[in-house]
C-alpha cells in the first residue's frame, strides 16, 4: 500500500495528465470562439507541467514515465494537428 504522500503525488500527476488531455480537446473545439485564448493558455500550462513531470519521472527512474511521455506526445500531435483549417487561413 502506498504511503499517504505517494498517494497524493500519484493523484496530483494523474489529475494533471487528465487535464492535459482535456486541454488538447478544448483547444481543438475552441477554434474561432471567444474562449480560444483561455484554452490555449490552459494547453501551454498543462504542456509545461506534463513536460516537467515526464522529465522528473525519467530522472527518478520511475516505471511510470512511459504514460507521461505518451500523453506528452499526444499533446504535441494534438496541438499541431491541422484539421482542415489551413485551406481557410487568410494570409
Amino acid at each position: 500500500m502506498f504511503p499517504s504522500y505517494e498517494a497524493a503525488i500519484f493523484t496530483t500527476v494523474t489529475v494533471i495528465q487528465v487535464l492535459a488531455v482535456a486541454s488538447v480537446v478544448s483547444v481543438r473545439l475552441a477554434v474561432g470562439v471567444a474562449e480560444q485564448t483561455w484554452c490555449h493558455r490552459l494547453f501551454f500550462v498543462a504542456l509545461l507541467a506534463l513536460g516537467g513531470i515526464t522529465m522528473a519521472t525519467v530522472f527518478a527512474g520511475s516505471g511510470h514515465w512511459f504514460s507521461f511521455a505518451a500523453t506528452l506526445a499526444l499533446m504535441a500531435v494534438g496541438g499541431t494537428l491541422d484539421l482542415g483549417q489551413a485551406g481557410k487561413a487568410v494570409i
